[in-house]
């Protein structure tokens, strides 16, 4: 009987031309780790302000000087199991044939509401110009399919977030057997889908402490002091001809939208006044300011931009941490 399910459901699953769940516009997407969980997390998810607990307190890993960059510390939520329900599948391909099936797996999962996380080679995707393309293995986020395509969205190597179509025979290409040389043969793929008896709730307690966090930092590594430490170092390397990480000041320009949407939540709930919400609305400006300029610098090779950027930080940082505080302590 359960194979004479399975059976009708494949092929239901095959009569179905086309299944797209839904997908947000992340408000954090610097990085693939952060931007794919906010894609799937319901607005309903949002509004109940449990994200404000967090994403407030930043880090900077400098321990490699040719890769140091910016990130928020404890930013993964892809396996807290009250907000998605998860999966492991891995799937055996050892020929064309098995790769067949697999897509049909695949889209059986994506009808019944996952998203599939997956790991593939950017060579295929279509929107890699074709001077541009090479071996290049990342993840991606699966949302949907029709007839002839496959619906997803991440980072290209170029830095920016993309959300487009690409048909499934490269989607199958693209697809990448597991990077472990004791497993041969073998793809496998992570699944979420949004957990419909959410109930997390905003406790004031845990993000006043992630603020203090910031405020306070334990290290010159930690919260303000981070993205202090690494804009000194970048418009140091820049002054010597060096590059500027973009990625790593998108995400401290998201940290400023991440924080100014935290206070527009708690000025909401009455915790703090909509003027410091104000205020720090220059502060996302600001850094958006410091963002432009980093790209001008990327376009000219202007070293005068660097001072520039290093002074407009130091000031923005000071008079955030006079905002932060009248919120904290008010």
């Amino acid at each position: 009987q359960n194979r004479e399910e399975r059976s009708l459901i494949m092929n239901e699953i095959q009569q179905t031309d086309s299944v797209v769940l839904p997908i947000y516009d992340p408000m954090i997407k610097a990085y693939l780790h952060i931007g794919m969980p906010f894609s799937i997390l319901p607005s309903r998810h949002i509004k109940s302000g449990w994200v404000y607990q967090t994403y407030a307190q930043m880090v900077y890993h400098r321990e490699d000087p040719e890769d140091a960059f910016l990130d928020f510390e404890n930013s993964i939520f892809w396996e807290d199991e009250d907000v998605f329900t998860k999966g492991f599948i891995a799937f055996p391909v050892k020929n064309k044939n098995d790769k067949r099936k697999m897509l049909e797996g695949l889209k059986w999962l994506i009808k019944a509401g996952y998203y599939i996380y997956a790991d593939w080679d950017e060579y295929y995707v279509p929107e890699t110009p074709f001077y541009k393309r090479h071996f290049f293995r990342h993840y991606c986020l699966i949302y949907g399919y029709d007839k002839d395509h496959i619906y997803t969205e991440g980072y290209l190597e170029d830095g920016h977030w993309h959300r487009f179509q690409i048909t499934q025979e490269e989607f199958v290409q693209a697809l990448l057997e597991n990077d472990d040389r004791d497993v041969k043969g073998v793809i496998s793929v992570n699944t979420y889908r949004p957990r419909e008896n959410f109930n997390k709730r905003f406790e004031w307690k845990k993000g006043k402490t992630e603020i203090q966090n910031y405020l306070y930092p334990k290290d010159e590594v930690h919260g303000r002091h981070a993205i202090h430490a690494f804009f000194d170092d970048v418009c140091s390397a820049i002054e010597r001809g060096g590059e500027f990480p973009i990625q790593s000041v998108s995400i401290a320009y998201e940290h400023k939208i991440m924080m100014l949407e935290r206070i527009r939540f708690l000025s909401e709930e009455k915790i703090c006044s909509k003027e410091i919400a104000d205020q720090y609305e220059l502060i996302k400006k600001g850094f958006y300011t410091i963002l432009c300029g980093c790209m001008k610098y990327k376009v000219t090779g202007k070293t005068a931009w660097a001072d520039r950027i290093k002074t407009k930080t130091e000031d923005l940082l000071i008079t955030e941490k006079v905002i932060l505080e009248r919120m904290v302590n008010g």
